[in-house]
């Protein structure tokens, strides 16, 4: 599977990111963030690690709707399900197809920009937490459900990475029209002290997202209570938050369970 490769303090952090290209256009789209470091500070290449995200988001929830419908198509053809009354299964794929549709027209104002050379279209928050080593790595795009915006909803195109010199840098992305409501919402996060930063982006990070990939040399001084922690928050947050949920081995850039935050 390709991947993007980032070198921290001679450890090699392999972040999954998305797929669905050729490698002939993955490369041609891709080329200034693959060959080049890491400019927090380059228009260009913020917007294509947020491009990248929405991309592969939206070829993620294709692929599911696809498979989705096809099963209960499926089940109609063997006669386990009557086609022409609703069902839980039914109305399960038919939400499925709507969220991959309404996600392809959010996909298709960025393709529209990035032809136009348009890089404005997508706006940012960078945020950085200083020597934390790599530990971890996400490429995803997310929707807040909470936060409507016209007749949609606001949306965050989220990127971390660690860098050369053991710094990690979390990129925020938002279009123009959706910017002003998610960062609201996210004040929380876009706000933190440094010291509560790293827990904060953590939550983030477990609560709305599921292309995650941890170092594996960090992952392995987790505690067993850590780790069960972890799980249990994501397994917990995949259909709804949980904002009463609060504990310090959330943190994926700390090892240990810290005093206080």
């Amino acid at each position: 599977m390709p991947c993007s490769h980032v070198k921290a303090n001679d450890a090699e952090l392999l972040a999954t990111v998305f797929t669905g290209l050729c490698a002939k256009h993955d490369s041609l789209l891709f080329r200034p963030i693959e060959h080049e470091a890491l400019d927090v500070t380059n228009r260009e290449h913020l917007f294509l690690l947020a491009y990248r995200a929405v991309l592969r988001e939206t070829h993620a929830c294709m692929e599911a709707a696809a498979k989705l419908q096809s099963t209960y198509q499926k089940q109609c053809a063997l006669g386990l399900t009557d086609p022409n009354i609703p069902s839980r299964g039914g109305m399960f794929a038919v939400q499925r197809l709507a969220i991959a549709y309404e996600t392809w027209l959010y996909k298709r104002d960025i393709d529209q920009a990035f032809v136009r050379g348009d890089l404005n279209v997508i706006t940012h928050n960078v945020l950085e937490l200083a020597q934390t080593g790599p530990c971890i790595a996400v490429s995803s795009l997310f929707s807040l459900d909470d936060v409507p915006v016209r007749d949609d909803v606001a949306r965050v195109a989220l990127t971390v990475l660690p860098t050369v010199d053991g710094h990690t840098y979390a990129m925020l992305g938002y279009t123009k029209r959706d910017a002003p409501a998610a960062r609201r919402r996210l004040r929380s996060v876009l706000k933190a002290p440094a010291k509560a930063l790293a827990y904060r982006l953590s939550r983030l990070v477990l609560d709305s997202t599921e292309n995650i990939v941890i170092n594996p040399p960090h992952f392995a001084r987790f505690s067993n209570e850590k780790r069960e922690t972890i799980l249990h928050f994501f397994r917990s947050t995949v259909l709804t938050s949980a904002p009463e949920f609060d504990d310090p081995d959330l943190n994926l850039f700390e090892v240990a369970r810290p005093n206080r935050r």
